[in-house]
This record gives structure tokens, C-alpha cells and sequence, in this order.
């Protein structure tokens, strides 16, 4: 039976020599030499410092593989993102025991917030991870070619990427866009869940045809008519958000030059991007309103930018 838990300085020796074959025989690491069992315990202090995992596979009492996830980036902007590393041990593999440690991994990396996992695979022959990856719905990101030299030839990297949902609202709402297959009504279901998601105001969502030049209210929840069903797409916080394509969130709407007008006790506001499937253009927004100043937290915004992307298919069916 397999046993996953957080590794310990003790299993430092089984985890080197692991490595060392993958450095030795493999391209999953363009390591050339393999580090001794004092900097892989380092690495290993490293990570768990950050509040990051490091996990052990037992099996019969044996470490049969590791896995840990990493700051993608050291800048700061990048700390809502990590990379995944696995490793198993040679007379280990093809018994599923990579599949057991990414789905922790997964899991760990949630609970802890953060918001995008990659995964940088040497060797774009190395079907096994990539598939293993693929099981666990990472895309493509794309393919850095011929970036290493190892063993006498040039080796690729491929990118893939997997959103990371840590926010148990999402799964509602991914419940919700899958429940039926009528665009209004499920618009409808959207804005009612939104409002109550942060007991807001008003919820608006809107299509933008950028041929026409204009925004259109598709849906709204709460006290009032939209002050305009329709108005041109460069005016106004919604026309910032769809020209810098970018959220507009703004803690006090009386304050801001750019609020087309203010009606009822409206204080904050914010103003979310949908895009399209290529991420091409702005398809869509979400207009949601507050009655306090300063309503919308970072926390408040990335949950509902992460809400834009998993509605996203509702604009694709306009």
C-alpha cells in the first residue's frame, strides 16, 4: 500500500540516490551531476520554508518516489504560481505512483492559495509526463526547442500549465454553466450567484460586440435598471477594463472621473474582463456593485477573475 506524507531528513539518502539515476539517465533534469545528500537537503529546507510541499511515496516501508512544487519565479508578481517536480525510482515505475504524488501536489498547492501550477517537462519525447500531466487537465503551454544539450544532443522543453482552484464557490459555479444548455437562463443563474457571493449590490453581465462599437447588458440582479442597456465600448471603467484588458476596480466610484454616473447607494465598484477562447478579445464583462467603500479585496478580485475564466464558454455560444 502507498503512503504519502511530507518528506524528513531521513529520507534525504533514498531521495539523492533517486535523483541521481534521473540526473545520470534521464532529461527530466538537465542537472549534469548530481548533488550530494547535503544541498538536496537544503532544497528540501527551501521549500518546505515557503510553505510549499515536499512529499515522499512509501511503499512497504521503501521511498519509492518525491515530489515538491516550487516558486515558478522569484519575483513577487509570481508568487501565486508554482512548478511541479516529480521523480521516481527506476524499479518504481508504471505502477501509477506519479499519478498519486501530482494529485496531493495538487491538492496541497490549493489549499495553500495558489493559483497556477506548471509543469516545465524535458524532453518533448517524454510522453509519459506529458500524458500524466494531460490526466490532470494541463494544456500546452507551449515548447521551448532544443533549449538544453545533454547526452551528445539538443533537448526541448514543454511547457503546460493547470489553473489551480483553491475557492470551493467555483465548483457551484462550474455545477451551474454545466447544468443546462440555455445561454439566458444560465446567464441568469450567474448573476444571481455572483450577488450572492459576496452579498452585493448589483451584478450586471454584458457582451461587447467590438463590431459595433458598443457594450450590451445581457443580465442584471438587484435594485435598479442598468443606468444604460447599451453605450459605446471605449467610455467609462468598463471602457479601461476592455482597452487595458484588465480588471477596473474602483474603491470609491464618486472619487473617479471616469464613472459614467452613480445611482443609488452605489460606493464601489468593479469591472471584470470575460475573454474569448484565444484570449484574443474582451467577449464580455461582469459589472458587480457595492454599497461600501472599498469592497473589493485582492482575494475578492482574483476570485472573480477566476469566475470571468470558468463562465467564459457562455459568451462563446453569443
Amino acid at each position: 500500500m502507498a503512503l504519502i506524507r511530507t518528506a524528513g531528513k531521513l529520507d534525504i539518502p533514498a531521495i539523492t540516490e533517486i535523483y541521481a539515476h534521473h540526473v545520470r539517465h534521464g532529461a527530466a533534469t538537465f542537472e549534469i551531476e548530481p548533488p550530494d545528500c547535503s544541498e538536496m537537503d537544503r532544497r528540501r529546507l527551501e521549500i518546505l520554508s515557503k510553505g510549499l510541499p515536499y512529499l515522499v511515496i512509501e511503499i512497504d516501508g521503501l521511498v519509492a518516489g518525491y515530489a515538491y512544487a516550487s516558486p515558478y519565479r522569484p519575483r513577487p508578481a509570481y508568487r501565486f504560481t508554482v512548478e511541479d517536480s516529480i521523480y521516481i525510482h527506476p524499479g518504481f515505475l508504471a505502477r501509477g505512483l506519479g499519478h498519486l504524488l501530482l494529485g496531493r501536489l495538487i491538492e496541497l498547492c490549493e489549499a495553500e492559495g495558489n493559483r497556477q501550477m506548471i509543469a516545465v517537462i524535458g524532453d518533448s519525447g517524454n510522453a509519459a509526463s506529458i500524458r500524466l500531466h494531460q490526466r490532470f487537465g494541463f494544456r500546452r503551454a507551449g515548447v521551448l526547442e532544443a533549449v538544453g544539450r545533454k547526452f551528445g544532443r539538443w533537448i526541448d522543453t514543454v511547457i503546460m500549465q493547470r489553473v489551480l482552484y483553491s475557492d470551493g464557490r467555483l465548483s457551484e459555479l462550474r455545477q451551474i454553466v454545466e447544468r443546462s444548455d440555455v445561454r439566458t437562463a444560465l446567464l441568469e443563474q450567474v448573476a444571481d450567484f455572483l450577488r450572492r457571493s459576496g452579498n452585493y449590490r448589483w451584478v450586471g453581465l454584458y457582451e461587447v460586440d467590438h463590431h459595433a462599437g458598443e457594450v450590451r447588458s445581457l443580465v442584471f440582479r438587484g435594485p435598479g435598471a442598468p443606468a444604460y442597456l447599451s453605450f459605446p465600448m471605449d467610455k467609462g471603467l468598463t471602457g479601461t477594463a476592455i482597452r487595458e484588458r484588465r480588471t477596473v476596480n474602483i474603491g470609491d466610484v464618486a472619487t473617479d472621473p471616469d464613472y459614467l454616473t452613480a445611482f443609488g447607494t452605489t460606493r464601489s465598484e468593479i469591472i471584470v474582463p470575460v475573454f474569448d477562447a484565444l484570449r484574443n478579445i474582451v467577449a464580455g464583462t461582469i459589472d458587480i456593485e457595492s454599497d461600501e467603500v472599498q469592497a473589493f479585496s485582492e482575494e475578492d478580485q482574483i476570485f472573480l477573475e477566476d469566475c470571468a475564466e470558468t463562465i467564459r464558454s457562455l459568451w462563446e455560444h453569443g
